[in-house]
C-alpha cells in the first residue's frame, strides 16, 4: 500500500507493542499489516525467543525497541546496554528511578558498543510513572498518602529532570503527562503507551492502563512516538486498524 507523505510521518511514529507469545502467532499480523506496520517493541518476546528474534524482526523491515526496563547498579546497566547495542536495537528502556549515575552508564554502555561497531548508538529512553498507576497505588510506593502534595505528573516530571540532567535521549511517560513534559523540556523524546483505537478503542479497550488516550490526541499533544498493541493485533482486521490508527494521526500532523 502507497502511503502520502503524513501517512508515512504518523506510521513512522507507531511502535506495535509485541505481546504475542511467539514470533510464529506474530508472523500473521507482520504479513496483514507489511507496508503499513514499520516498528515493534518487545519484551516478552525476546525472554522466550531470546537474542535471534531480533535479527528475525529485523529480517521483516522492522525497527526494534527493546523493552527490557533495566534498573541495577549503573555497572550492570552500563553492561546489559552495550549488550544490548551489539543486537541492533534502535530503543532501549531503564527506570528513571535508577538515578543520573545509572542513566548516564546506560549511555555509556551503548556508546560503547555503537562505537565498536560503528553504528548509530540506539536511543536510552527513562520509565516514568507506568501507566497502570492510579494515585492511590502510586502512593503506596513511596510511603505517602498526601495527594495534595505528590500527584502523577509531579513524579514524572521530576523523572523527566532527572533523566534530561543524566543525558539519555528520551522518556516512557503517559499520553496524560506528555504535553507538560514537551513545554519543560523539548528535546526530550516522549514514547508514550496507553493508547486506545482512534474511536475510544476499535479494537478493544486499552488493557491494564489507567492514563490512556487515542492515538491523535497523544501526538497533538506531543508525543514523538506511541506505543499501541491490542489495538492492531487483536483487530479482526489488523491492516484495516493500523490504517485507521495512521489516519488518526495524520489528520493532527
Amino acid at each position: 500500500m502507497n502511503l502520502n507523505d503524513k501517512q508515512l510521518m504518523a506510521a513512522n511514529k507507531i511502535y506495535m507493542a509485541w505481546d504475542l507469545p511467539s514470533l510464529d502467532t506474530a508472523i500473521p499480523v507482520l504479513n496483514a499489516t507489511k507496508g503499513l506496520l514499520k516498528n515493534v517493541k518487545i519484551n516478552s518476546l525476546y525472554v522466550k525467543e531470546g537474542p535471534n528474534v531480533i535479527q528475525a524482526l529485523n529480517d521483516y523491515g522492522m525497527n526494534v525497541f527493546l523493552d527490557l526496563k533495566f534498573y541495577d547498579i549503573p555497572g550492570t546497566v552500563e553492561n546489559h546496554c552495550y549488550a544490548a547495542t551489539k543486537q541492533g536495537v534502535k530503543f532501549i528502556t531503564v527506570h528513571a528511578h535508577g538515578g543520573v549515575e545509572m542513566m548516564n552508564a546506560a549511555v555509556k554502555g551503548a556508546s560503547k558498543a555503537s562505537e565498536e561497531l560503528g553504528i548509530e548508538r540506539p536511543k536510552i529512553l527513562g520509565i516514568t510513572v507506568l501507566t497502570s498507576f492510579k494515585l492511590e497505588d502510586y502512593l503506596q510506593t513511596i510511603n505517602s498518602s498526601n495527594n495534595n502534595v505528590i500527584t502523577i505528573q509531579s513524579q514524572v516530571l521530576n523523572l523527566a529532570s532527572l533523566a534530561n540532567k543524566a543525558g539519555i535521549d528520551g522518556i516512557v511517560c503517559s499520553p496524560k503527562e506528555v504535553e507538560a513534559i514537551k513545554k519543560i523540556y523539548p528535546s526530550l523524546i516522549t514514547m508514550v503507551p496507553g493508547i486506545q483505537g482512534p474511536q475510544s478503542g476499535i479494537a478493544g479497550a486499552t488493557q491494564n492502563m489507567d492514563r490512556v488516550a487515542t492515538p491523535g490526541n497523544a501526538v497533538k499533544w506531543g508525543a514523538d512516538y506511541l506505543v499501541i498493541g491490542s489495538a492492531i493485533y487483536k483487530a479482526k482486521d489488523p491492516k484495516q486498524a493500523m490504517l485507521e490508527i495512521i489516519n488518526d494521526i495524520a489528520g493532527v500532523i
